[in-house]
């Protein structure tokens, strides 16, 4: 068993207190957003309630919606929504909440940003739209809905490479052929 002398533990106390001193002072999106990572959604949707900005964003610049999309939390999404977040804020590397959802096969979720208008062809820093991550991924539903919506499924990255290329890289078949079945019905 090892052993700490007085002085170790005055440091290891000191670094419990300062730790819970931030945590109780940190903003409600602060802490919504650490309920969000965390996967606490009950303490998510209590947080909610009385959250001071809607539009917060973390140190690595993500969103409140993106990351309750991405985590496929529909009633904080929806709780988002109303108070106002903004569907097709950014983040530094471009992205949305809906391309999060896309990127995780959160159908529903992605219906819901749609329904409150995101910008389903809105592309990231690299070129990457909702519909690119859904094909990379293989994540049909949402690939179907965001075809029968209007994405583009011919636009291009930073790199020159399609919803196509990226459902071709990762074999995803599937996708493949309902997007050929989508652009096939608009001729």
């Amino acid at each position: 068993m090892k052993r700490y002398g007085f002085p170790s533990l005055c440091v290891i106390f000191l670094l419990l207190c300062s730790n819970c001193i931030h945590a109780q002072t940190g903003t409600q999106a602060e802490k919504l957003m650490n309920a969000l990572k965390g996967k606490d959604l009950q303490n998510a949707l209590t947080l909610m309630q009385n959250v001071d900005s809607v539009n917060y964003r973390d140190k690595d610049d993500f969103s409140l919606l993106m990351s309750a999309s991405m985590r496929g939390y529909t009633e904080v999404v929806i709780l988002l929504l109303e108070k106002g977040a903004t569907v097709d804020l950014q983040s530094n590397k471009g992205e949305t909440a809906l391309m999060e959802a896309a990127h995780q096969g959160q159908t529903a979720i992605v219906k819901l940003l749609l329904d409150k208008g995101a910008n389903m062809d809105l592309q990231s820093n690299i070129g990457g739209t909702a519909l690119m991550k859904a094909s990379q991924e293989g994540h049909i539903e949402v690939v179907r809905l965001l075809l029968e919506r209007g994405a583009n499924s011919k636009l291009k990255s930073k790199k020159g490479r399609t919803a196509y290329d990226y459902a071709d890289d990762y074999s995803k078949n599937r996708v493949i052929r309902t997007m050929l079945h989508n652009d096939m019905k608009k001729k």
